[in-house]
C-alpha cells in the first residue's frame, strides 16, 4: 500500500510490504484509522498517522473483498470470498456478529449514514440490507442478473445505488 498527498501527486510512503494482495482500503471516519482488507482473509488495521499496524481482525476463512467503517461507532464491516460479511468491534478487534446468506463471494458492503443499516453485494445477484444493532436480514433486494460490485448510501440514507456485472446501475 502507499499513502499519498493529493496536492502533490507524490507518494509519502510506502505502508509494510505485502506477500498477499491488498483488495480494498478505507479511512475511518471517526478514528485515526486505515484498514486494508487482505488476500490472506485477514483485516489490517493502521494508525493513520504513524502508518503502524495496530490490530489483525482474522476470522474469515478466505480472501476478504471489501470494508466498511461504520460512521458513527467503533465498527468496521468486512465482506469476503467465504460468503460472510462481518462486524468487528475496532477497539478489541473481536468479531461481534457474522452475517451469512450469500451462495457466493460478498464484494461490496456499504454502512447507512446513521449506521443502524449494512447493505452487501456479491457475486449472487442480490443486495442484501442488515440491521446491525439486531444482527438480522431485513428484505433482500432483486433486480440485477449478474454480480454487484459496488453498493452505497446516498448522503440522507434515503436512496441505495448498485453497479452490477450486468451492464446496469440500480437506484
Amino acid at each position: 500500500m502507499r499513502l499519498w498527498d493529493v496536492q502533490t501527486g507524490q507518494y509519502l510512503r510506502v505502508i509494510e510490504p505485502w506477500v498477499n494482495w491488498v483488495t480494498s482500503v478505507e479511512f475511518s471516519p471517526t478514528e485515526p484509522y486505515l484498514a486494508s482488507a487482505n488476500q490472506d482473509g485477514t483485516v489490517k488495521l493502521w494508525d493513520a498517522n504513524t502508518t503502524d499496524c495496530v490490530k489483525i481482525l482474522e476470522g474469515h476463512q478466505r480472501q476478504a473483498q471489501t470494508i466498511a467503517f461504520d460512521p458513527t461507532e467503533r465498527k468496521l464491516a468486512s465482506g469476503s470470498d467465504d460468503h460472510t460479511v462481518k462486524l468487528w468491534d475496532l477497539q478489541s478487534g473481536q468479531c461481534l456478529q457474522t452475517l451469512d446468506g450469500y451462495t457466493r463471494a460478498v464484494v461490496s458492503i456499504s454502512f447507512h449514514p446513521q449506521g443502524h443499516l449494512l447493505v452487501s453485494g456479491g457475486h449472487d445477484p442480490t443486495l442484501k440490507l442488515w440491521d446491525v444493532q439486531q444482527g438480522t436480514q431485513i428484505p433482500t433486494l432483486q433486480g440485477h442478473n449478474d454480480a454487484i460490485r459496488s453498493v452505497t448510501f446516498d448522503a440522507q440514507g434515503r436512496k441505495l445505488v448498485s453497479g452490477s456485472d450486468d451492464d446496469r446501475i440500480r437506484l
